[in-house]
């Protein structure tokens, strides 16, 4: 009988001290929760558009990128083969005879 009594108090400690949890925890657990849902339904809206409108503008900024460094390729490559030509233009020089 004692054993029994023993095990009914732990139940009994174990129940008391889950109703605790339940009645001063869950409730702040509730709360943050649904002011969670609320702020990703708010960021929801603006991830939709940041899709729609924002990420294309990047991938045409990504490739205007690619466009502009090889054009800064191909000039470099044009000033490596003939600096001189680069910097003073295509003139012949004129000798007197």
């Amino acid at each position: 009988m004692t054993s029994a009594q023993a095990a009914l108090d732990s139940a009994n400690s174990a129940f008391t001290s889950a109703d605790g949890v339940i009645k001063n925890d869950i409730p702040g657990l509730v709360d943050g929760l649904k002011a969670t849902v609320a702020d990703v339904g708010d960021t929801a809206a603006e991830l939709k558009t940041f899709a729609r409108n924002g990420l294309p503008q990047f991938r045409d900024l990504a490739e205007e990128a690619r466009r502009v460094i090889a054009s800064i390729g191909a000039v470099a490559d044009r000033v490596g083969r003939d600096p001189s030509r680069f910097l003073l233009g295509n003139q012949t020089p004129e000798y007197r005879n």
